[in-house]
């Protein structure tokens, strides 16, 4: 189906306005502890000029210990420093770009893929408002968010690849560089590159090598393959997140539908429809192959979650024209459902956005409340030297926006601040035929002295122990940020609570400078 120019613009208006006003929510501030952690590294580019967590080639993308995936904080920092704004700032504003951005490369894709009007309007609506993308597109940027709202791009680059060989290759090779210093989710682009390659690999065969068989039997081999790349991973335990492989699946069928939303609803009939369809285009034959073999993944939602998003949206696309087609419905009708199913997905996105409530570990919420944006910038303009909390889990809330050095057990930022040094560590090598090797790192810590460990150990003894004291001289810790919400002297990181003998010391000997109830910072000085 083809609208008229006039309704196009008036469906993209729509869109546009649609993902921005999704985009707005209750908190004024950065959103997701992953995203602290790539807004402290922007910080260290903007204050030192140089990434200093690049120990080894492989520090670039993040496959090195105490390294971290680069294009994020180099992107954001500078951002920030063409515009002179603050990070926190310039975090808002990505996220409505490239939320935007989701809607066009998505719309993109689809028509490379089938050229039909409600098609590429349900993908790019499918896409832009599912959960997985808003939430990785409010207020927020973690290293994921730009690889998956990138990702269209470049499976449309690919996929023209054959009609602009220079123009269109020169644009893949730069997309997979890009993604490969983005995230390392860049290794699920091996299924896509493998389908690719098999599909033009038959399609060139056919033309020397004549085949009896029937084509009508393709359908059934592909749905064959199907079944047996999804039944591979659970016969075999390989590919498999962890846990039980029913603990597993009910954690699947938890974190599709809640990362995608209501149009998960159309996706087995829109990639059932896909398989058996007569005719298939070059294009949706390719489709059809790399999601047979993502499917090999499908037991790791951590990720895929995230990666096979936008090939949920293509399947519900199909889903939605099978719907339509299957009822036969007139114009009239079709206005009713889209509406209807426009309005369910929105509700049910609004509802995750702004009304789900999310308590993160030690009570303290997913984004960043006033009071600690505020205590962040109070010790921006006030205190000097290195921080420390006996909080690992809220420090991360306040260390961003502070300007000041924290040790907050993240491998990469206590790397960058001196806290650690991957130099003195013992590496050894993970197996090559490991997921380790490929979705961690290739080496892996045997000996070396880690920021946790050094902040356990000022935890759990008093501030006269003497092992305690060279810690506090050796790293200059001047100041410790106490979260008043914990209670009895405790301390707490991500491996849990602990007594802490430190805190009960300094509260009794040490002057508080600073303590808004929530925040209390005392001084070692």
């Amino acid at each position: 189906m083809k609208f008229s120019r006039r309704a196009n613009l008036t469906l993209f208006i729509l869109l546009i306005v649609l993902n921005i006003i999704l985009r707005y929510t209750i908190s004024n501030h950065e959103i997701g502890s992953d995203s602290y952690e790539i807004h402290l590294l922007a910080n260290s580019l903007i204050e030192f000029g140089e990434a200093k967590w690049w120990i080894s080639p492989l520090s670039i993308i993040g496959m090195y210990p105490n390294s971290y995936a680069s294009a994020m904080p180099f992107f954001l920092s500078g951002i920030s420093l063409s515009t002179n704004k603050n990070i926190d700032s310039v975090i808002f504003l990505y996220g409505m770009i490239f939320g935007i951005f989701a809607l066009f490369a998505s719309y993109t894709l689809a028509g490379c893929i089938y050229d039909d009007d409600i098609f590429k309007f349900f993908v790019a609506f499918s896409f832009s408002t599912s959960q997985g993308i808003l939430t990785y597109t409010t207020s927020t940027a973690p290293a994921r968010s730009l690889f998956i709202v990138l990702l269209p791009l470049f499976l449309f680059a690919l996929m023209k690849y054959k009609q602009k060989y220079l123009y269109f290759g020169l644009i893949t090779a730069i997309l997979t560089l890009l993604l490969l210093a983005t995230h390392h989710l860049v290794f699920y682009l091996i299924p896509i590159f493998a389908g690719y390659s098999i599909v033009y690999f038959i399609h060139y065969s056919c033309k020397y090598i004549k085949f009896s068989s029937d084509k009508r039997l393709y359908p059934y081999i592909l749905f064959f393959a199907l079944v047996l790349t999804i039944l591979f991973p659970f016969l075999t335990n390989k590919f498999i997140m962890g846990g039980s492989k029913w603990t597993v699946i009910q954690i699947m069928l938890n974190e599709y539908p809640r990362y995608f939303g209501i149009p998960s609803l159309l996706i087995i009939g829109g990639l059932i429809s896909l398989i058996f369809k007569k005719d298939k285009r070059k294009e949706e034959f390719i489709l059809v192959v790399i999601i047979i073999l993502l499917t090999i993944f499908i037991f790791n939602p951590m990720y895929m979650k995230w990666f096979i998003l936008i090939f949920f949206s293509l399947l519900a696309g199909y889903g939605f024209l099978n719907l339509i087609k299957q009822f036969k419905i007139n114009k009239t009708y079709i206005k009713y459902i889209i509406v209807f199913i426009f309005i369910l997905s929105i509700t049910f996105s609004e509802y995750f956005q702004n009304l789900h409530e999310y308590i993160e570990i030690s009570g303290t919420k997913r984004y960043i409340e006033h009071d600690e944006y505020l205590s962040s910038l109070w010790i921006k303009e006030h205190l000097k030297g290195n921080l420390i909390s006996n909080d690992l889990w809220k420090i991360w809330h306040i260390a961003p926006n502070s300007g000041v050095p924290f040790i907050i057990d993240s491998a990469v930022n206590d790397q960058i601040h001196g806290f650690t040094d991957v130099k003195e560590y013992e590496l050894n090598e993970n197996a090559i035929t490991s997921e380790e090797y490929w979705l961690n790192s290739p080496y892996y810590r045997v000996k070396g002295v880690t920021a946790h460990e050094i902040w356990k150990q000022i935890m759990e003894h008093s501030i006269y122990d003497e092992s305690t004291s060279t810690l506090i001289k050796k790293f200059n810790f001047t100041y410790v940020v106490q979260n008043q919400n914990i209670q009895d002297y405790s301390a707490f990181s991500k491996h849990g609570y602990i007594n802490s003998v430190f805190m009960k010391s300094i509260y009794v000997e040490k002057n508080s400078i600073y303590d808004d109830g929530d925040v209390n910072i005392l001084s070692l000085i």
